[in-house]
């Protein structure tokens, strides 16, 4: 199976490997992201043991763990080890006098069916890391359950883990590499409805059409996609309902965390742990607008995982028509939706970019941080006819405004973006309303100002450009192609 990716990644076990003395790296992230298929790349030119455990019982994983053991040292298969702590003796010992890499992947599974090898790695480990060789990965698709008692304060690990690695799904210049057979506009809207998770662009076939793939993987009982959001929350959390009610009414517009707890009819504080269970894993993310301080009222809520998104849009409400083999119909509904739907993808697409920008030093605005901005902006006052007209005038004084992304460098200077990922040209009117916004709702004096067009601008809008200097007017294959040309982030560095 060819290996996509994770350069950086891979350096950095590298260089962790190379450091002498023990190691305890824990690499987690969820379901599909592609972390064995990592480690089973960093391991392949190395001593090493790997063992993914699985949801048996304790004994049965033994048997499995003491096998590979003694593949992964070359000796001829002995009795299976009685316990975990025997096992990690043993393990330990062969790493007395050379590099050893011990791979416990999946390490949850192990974990939750014998309550004591937490606390056995524990004390395995204070007892012989000084002078061993080991580098020893511990593995796990549950998110909750790494976060909580492998990484967190109160785990028995705490303070002996000497790096740690979350994998995070690929962006959209990374899946384009799995993508190559397809067009790049459809390659967008690939990556639109599965994020970036290595098994998910992989059920893509590119000898098919968009439509075609669409159909089979989301749109039918059997697709690959059906019931996989269902399938990963109730894998990671205990009661699937209030996640599920959450996510159903983001779906439908509620953003702000009053919105969210109305719906559900109870009250903000009783939703929280929820709301901060789902940002865990990835699948919301919390964005507070420009300039506002992190607890301010200017929150809002909006999905992070690009799969999910699709499906509490489209296939949730669906469903019964697609069980009943109509999801052609729903398809034809999606279909007609997705120029709206992207747009949200497309900004997160225009993110990296600028994030790859910066990386490799070709960014104007020395940017901490990308986000964005929303707020009320007063309308031009209109002369009543007569005082009459004035008593009565019920026209509303304000009007609802946003900038798709704002990245400050110092309080004198930042960037300002629009995305627009239309089948039509952007008018200069895009451009003069991004200018008169960053001005007058802002007050940075070095203002840099970026359209991302997926088709393209028009005449109008590139003279106007022109004449401003500050302008940057980027189409989405442009951004494919300097990306392209960048190449490797700090090969430059170097």
């Amino acid at each position: 199976m060819q290996f996509f990716g994770r350069k950086f990644e891979l350096e950095g076990l590298e260089d962790i490997y190379e450091k002498p003395g023990f190691q305890l790296i824990v690499v987690y992230g969820r379901r599909r992201v592609g972390k064995s298929t990592l480690i089973q790349e960093f391991i392949k030119d190395k001593r090493s043991i790997y063992f993914m455990s699985a949801e048996g019982g304790v004994k049965t994983n033994l048997k499995v763990l003491s096998g590979a053991i003694f593949t992964g040292l070359g000796e001829t298969e002995g009795p299976a080890f009685q316990n975990y702590e025997d096992a990690l003796i043993y393990v330990f010992k062969k790493s007395l006098n050379e590099r050893l890499v011990f791979v416990l992947d999946e390490f949850p599974y192990a974990a939750r069916g014998d309550e004591t090898l937490l606390s056995v790695l524990q004390r395995q480990i204070d007892l012989n890391k000084h002078g061993s060789n080991l580098m020893l990965i511990l593995c796990g698709s549950s998110i909750s359950y790494m976060t909580d008692k492998v990484l967190a304060y109160r785990s028995p690990l705490y303070g002996r883990r000497t790096g740690q690695l979350r994998i995070e799904p690929f962006d959209f210049f990374e899946s384009l590499e799995m993508l190559k057979g397809f067009d790049p506009f459809d390659a967008a809207v690939i990556y639109g409805t599965t994020g970036g998770t290595p098994l998910y662009l992989e059920q893509f076939q590119p000898s098919k059409s968009l439509r075609v793939n669409l159909y089979r993987e989301w749109f039918r009982p059997l697709g690959f996609f059906f019931d996989e959001p269902m399938t990963f929350l109730r894998q990671e959390v205990r009661s699937v309902k209030t996640y599920y009610d959450l996510l159903v009414n983001l779906a439908n517009g509620g953003v702000r965390l009053s919105e969210l707890a109305n719906a559900l009819d109870t009250q903000p504080g009783a939703i929280m742990p929820h709301i901060d269970t789902l940002i865990t894993l990835g699948i919301i993310r919390k964005e507070t607008a420009h300039g506002e301080k992190s607890n301010s009222k200017k929150t809002q809520y909006r999905f992070a995982d690009n799969m999910f998104r699709f499906w509490f849009t489209f296939i949730n409400q669906g469903s019964s028509q697609i069980m009943l083999k109509n999801g052609r119909t729903i398809l034809k509904t999606a279909e007609a939706q997705l120029p709206t739907y992207m747009g949200p993808v497309f900004e997160d697409i225009c993110r990296d970019y600028l994030q790859r920008l910066q990386r490799a030093g070709r960014c104007p605005v020395a940017f901490t941080d990308l986000d964005r901005w929303w707020g009320k902006i007063p309308l031009p006052k209109e002369k009543p006819s007569n005082p009459i007209e004035a008593s009565d005038d019920k026209t509303p004084r304000s009007t609802e405004a946003e900038i798709d992304i704002i990245g400050a460098e110092d309080k004198n200077t930042a960037l300002f973006a629009e995305c627009k990922w239309k089948n039509e040209l952007v008018p200069v009117s895009v451009l003069e309303k991004l200018d008169e916004l960053s001005r007058s709702q802002f007050r940075y004096e070095n203002r840099h100002l970026f359209i991302f067009s997926k088709s393209g601008f028009t005449d109008a809008c590139r003279q106007k450009a022109k004449e401003m200097g500050n302008v940057h007017l980027v189409t989405f294959l442009e951004m494919i192609e300097a990306v392209n040309e960048m190449g490797d982030d700090d090969e430059e560095l170097w």
